[in-house]
């Protein structure tokens, strides 16, 4: 009986740390300075003046893919700024793109009046529409949210993870909000729920828990690094604070290191299979590429001269015009009126 106590508190003791953990304001850990993190920008690219609205690492890192409004496909290999493809104007918007998981071909999402899916040939550059919806899995965020690992063997659907060979529930799977994005890793290993103000990290195998990740935006969509253990994504700032991009170590949800940038500049963000990069596109064509350092500090995208104003910055700068001229115009009047009154009782 004694025994039974002491198995019935310790299940309860569990139980409640395991509610503690989904429950409760999100607290980040202390974060060392040894695991801080800080970005050094390596590369810009760019070869479109139109919105980027897509950036990917190929599966060995070594190369970059955009998508922009200006309807084309673009890869660069890192090491030598070179463009190894361009892909024909499709005549619309390409807002999502991603390599299969060979490498060899890009697969990209074109809309327009009539949205449909394109394959192209890295090497070749040759491109064709497909019908396989299958394509959309790691491409965009299914209209349904609902996703499959890489290897076939786990599946999730808003509320739970299961097995899609037998249909077996895994687990149950909760998010802070709804219509969280769902992302596994390539390895299979990792499955992640990304949402603002918090996203979850849990094991795919178990479905448990392994960490909640605090002050995550949604003003981007998320990425997962291959192995899983880093989630990039923006972070949830001030309406009128520069936008941040940030990394988070998913085994324990630290925020590792930030890039911030004017506004709503950047578009785009992933990070490489080995989490040692990150790359950005921003609304000006440009593609950035970071590369994650040890120790403390924050990066800045340059602002360049000439560049247009995100419609958020414009906004805000005329605000902060009105006002401060509204005051000066107030001052102005309210001295002429004291001189003229002074000049009044004299006379």
């Amino acid at each position: 009986m004694r025994c039974l106590a002491v198995l019935l508190c310790a299940s309860f003791a569990i139980g409640s740390a395991y509610a503690q953990e989904e429950s409760g304001p999100c607290v980040p850990p202390e974060l060392s300075s040894d695991r801080a993190r800080h970005f050094v920008l390596l590369e810009t690219f760019k070869d479109t003046d139109r919105e980027i609205r897509d950036v990917r690492f190929s599966p060995d890192g070594g190369l970059i893919a955009a998508v922009a409004n200006d309807g084309r496909a673009r890869i660069w290999r890192i090491d030598t700024g070179q463009i190894v493809m361009r892909s024909q104007d499709m005549g619309s918007p390409i807002w999502h793109g991603a390599f299969s998981d060979d490498g060899r071909r890009l697969l990209t999402y074109v809309t327009g009046e009539r949205a449909r899916f394109y394959v192209w040939d890295v090497v070749s550059g040759e491109g064709h529409e497909t019908q396989d919806q299958s394509v959309s899995y790691g491409l965009m965020t299914p209209f349904d949210y609902r996703v499959t690992s890489p290897d076939g063997t786990r599946a999730y659907e808003p509320g739970r993870l299961y097995d899609p060979r037998t249909q077996a529930d895994v687990a149950p799977i909760r998010s802070a909000i709804g219509n969280a994005t769902p992302l596994f890793s390539r390895d299979n290993r990792a499955f992640m729920l990304g949402a603002p103000f918090e996203s979850r990290a849990f094991d795919a195998e178990t479905g448990g828990l392994v960490a909640r990740l605090c002050n995550t935006s949604n003003e981007l969509p998320p990425r997962v690094s291959a192995n899983g253990r880093f989630l990039a994504s923006a972070v949830e700032t001030h309406p009128r604070d520069p936008m941040a991009i940030g990394i988070w170590d998913a085994s324990d949800g630290a925020l590792l290191g930030r890039v911030t940038a004017p506004n709503d500049s950047i578009s785009a963000i992933d990070i490489s299979p080995d989490g040692q990069r990150i790359v950005t596109g921003s609304r000006d064509g440009r593609v950035r590429v970071w590369r994650v350092e040890i120790g403390a500090g924050e990066a800045a995208v340059p602002f360049e001269s000439g560049a247009a104003l995100s419609p958020n910055a414009t906004t805000h700068f005329n605000i902060r015009s009105a006002i401060a001229i509204a005051v000066t115009l107030f001052a102005a009047v309210l001295v002429v009126g004291l001189v003229r009154r002074r000049t009044i009782k004299r006379d």
